[in-house]
């Protein structure tokens, strides 16, 4: 797939607008706070900018252009439609890697990694450091279809990711995943252990 695709798009806009409306109509906005500083949360100016920014400013055809200079699939999983980048090495023999984002996150934070891992030896290192890089988002995130069922925790993902690798071809593979993401990787060695070869997690 690439971005736009109508149909995901229009639903990312929908998520957006319903947002913004939030924020703009005095009577559904949330009061504004009773102090002059953050120790109430978040304050509502700048929760008004945030969203006026989201709508005016923010450059989404440079994303929208960073993400589909990757490969982009998509895949039903448990019933779920599972959104994913798949970029391959060129080098033989390159080791398998999924990569699960965190909360509030994306795989947007992940692109960053595909050519180091990729491409190493254009970074310093060495042929045999190669990987294939899988990068899906959780249900409910991105261009994933939230989940319509209960369940759809760590143990469940974990396994959903492992559905998705062996889909690709992969029988032995590792796994990173940061702050909501570890979970997930560390379900995978609990529940999978033949497929998992190693795990990384980076926890705040």
């Amino acid at each position: 797939m690439s971005v736009p695709s109508t149909r995901m798009l229009s639903k990312i806009i929908k998520r957006h607008s319903l947002t913004c409306a939030v924020v703009s109509k005095q009577q559904d906005r949330p009061e504004k706070e009773p102090v002059s500083d953050q120790s109430h949360g978040v304050q509502l100016k700048t929760i008004q900018s945030l969203a006026k920014y989201w709508a005016n400013d923010y450059d989404w055809r440079k994303i929208e252009a960073k993400l589909n200079s990757y490969p982009q699939f998509m895949t039903e999983i448990d019933g779920e439609d599972i959104h994913f980048i798949h970029v391959r090495s060129k080098h033989k023999g390159a080791m398998p890697i999924i990569i699960t984002h965190g909360w509030a996150g994306s795989i947007i934070e992940q692109m960053k990694l595909n050519e180091p891992l990729t491409n190493p030896t254009k970074y310093g290192g060495k042929a045999e450091d190669a990987f294939d890089v899988v990068i899906p988002s959780m249900p409910g995130y991105g261009f994933s279809e939230k989940a319509d069922t209960t369940g759809w925790g760590p143990d469940h993902i974990a396994k959903a990711w492992d559905v998705l690798m062996k889909r690709l071809g992969y029988n032995k593979y590792v796994a990173q995943g940061g702050d909501w993401g570890a979970p997930q990787s560390i379900q995978n060695v609990a529940l999978i252990e033949l497929a998992q070869l190693a795990l990384h997690t980076s926890c705040t």
